[in-house]
């Protein structure tokens, strides 16, 4: 039995979003910016999934760009206009850390404020260090590492009510749980591939797209804001994906009750913490530290025994230090060392938890025998 459970990483892509896409590469062909009838079925297509995606926003198709990924996504909002002050914190995913690191090298100010074992920013800590330059604030709606959702209708209000761009990355909380757009939020920042659609494709909403500088230049696709041909079938699977996040919100509960459930098995039988486990967190993820244990070992050797999880952003993989979310969170280097991430869907079985566990179990306590030799 092969077990996945580092859907934070990617999602397993749904059946019948991979059959629309398919189906679309056959039906729908066209060029959308060709005036033809295969021209205007796939332009017609692709405003459909863009209309169906924005209005979930109260919006429409001409507030929504069509990206590779959430990471160019949040580039260009970054990259491609000058700000004097940015507030964002040091517990982003590293498509916001380091691009403001880029930023910070080039002269504009940034605040990383550190939230630090609350894993999300308050309102108090916003206001602490706003000035008279700040022109935007960027934050994580939830941490795709440790599950932990950030609060901000208050922070929205607040910049609202001093006309401060606020940014939201939504990638670690669609699909993981409950989400009401904020009309307060100049932007927001999502993924297909997080969201058991394909990859290669995320969405921007912003709701100024006149403050949006170009991101490339070439054809007037995505009204002249982002050149080259649309890709019709990956955005219908995507609207699909979508609009399915929000059609089953029972999902969330069966989620988290797998979650819980994985969780209570093995707190029976190991020493272990649960990052956040008494905070907010979303439905599916569960960061935990291994007491005295190297979470890079356990993985590998987890690997070997088909179970498949993670230390935490694949975007971080590979790094020989442990994640910086969880430095910043100031859990210390060995809980960092010693914590792996679990993320489920709403294709984990039960079986599969049961027996994932049993293996996490058996593997550790073999390990704590070779170590006390």
């Amino acid at each position: 039995m092969e077990i996945y459970l580092d859907h934070n990483a990617t999602s397993l892509p749904d059946p019948e979003a991979i059959k629309l896409m398919a189906n679309a590469y056959s039906d729908c062909y066209g060029n959308p910016s060709s005036i033809h009838k295969f021209g205007r079925k796939a332009k017609a297509q692709y405003l459909k999934a863009k209309d169906l995606i924005a209005q979930y926003f109260g919006l429409t198709s001409k507030e929504l760009f069509f990206v590779s990924s959430a990471t160019e996504a949040l580039n260009w909002l970054l990259l491609h206009k000058p700000y004097k002050h940015i507030i964002s914190s040091d517990l982003e995913h590293s498509a916001i850390y380091n691009t403001l690191k880029i930023l910070e090298k080039k002269g504009t100010k940034v605040t990383f404020l550190h939230p630090g074992i609350k894993g999300a920013v308050s309102i108090e800590d916003v206001k602490s260090c706003l000035c008279l330059d700040t022109d935007c604030i960027i934050l994580g709606a939830a941490n795709s590492e440790t599950g932990l959702i950030q609060e901000t209708k208050e922070i929205g209000a607040l910049a609202k009510s001093l006309n401060i761009p606020l940014y939201i990355d939504l990638v670690g909380l669609i699909g993981r749980g409950v989400f009401n757009a904020d009309p307060n939020v100049t932007a927001y920042v999502f993924s297909s591939h997080k969201i058991h659609g394909p990859k290669g494709i995320a969405a921007l909403i912003h709701k100024n797209p006149k403050d949006l500088n170009p991101l490339s230049y070439g054809g007037h696709q995505e009204s002249g804001k982002k050149a080259g041909t649309e890709n019709v079938p990956h955005a219908l699977a995507f609207a699909y994906a979508f609009k399915t996040c929000f059609e089953r919100n029972q999902d969330f509960d069966e989620i988290s009750s797998k979650r819980d459930y994985f969780e209570a098995l093995l707190a029976q039988e190991l020493e272990l913490d649960i990052i956040g486990k008494n905070l907010p967190r979303v439905s599916n993820t569960s960061h935990i530290c291994f007491h005295d244990i190297s979470g890079e070992t356990l993985l590998q050797l987890l690997d070997t025994h088909h179970v498949y999880a993670s230390h935490g952003s694949a975007c971080s993989a590979g790094a020989l230090e442990p994640s910086r979310i969880l430095i910043n969170m100031d859990l210390g280097f060995n809980k960092a060392k010693s914590s792996i991430r679990f993320s489920f869907s709403k294709f984990t079985t039960q079986q599969e938890i049961e027996h994932s566990v049993d293996v996490i179990i058996n593997i550790i306590k073999e390990m704590k025998i070779l170590i006390s030799k």
